[in-house]
């Protein structure tokens, strides 16, 4: 599962973690969701790093495919 979206701190947050608590795989993009403070999306990405999410950046992942 890929995730990306709006609030750091909102649906990237709780999706994230309830996909990770159902055994998903998650692949976080780490530069495709923001918080209305700035340096909060770092914190965001490794919280939910620590709890599982892969973390790559836009570019890596679009390099991907």
């Amino acid at each position: 599962m890929v995730v990306t979206g709006l609030m750091s701190n909102a649906c990237i947050q709780a999706t994230s973690k309830s996909a990770l608590e159902k055994g998903y795989k998650v692949t976080l993009i780490e530069d495709g969701h923001d918080s209305i403070i700035k340096p909060m999306r770092g914190v965001f990405n490794k919280i939910l790093h620590k709890k599982g999410a892969n973390l790559i950046s836009c570019t890596e992942f679009v390099s991907d495919k």
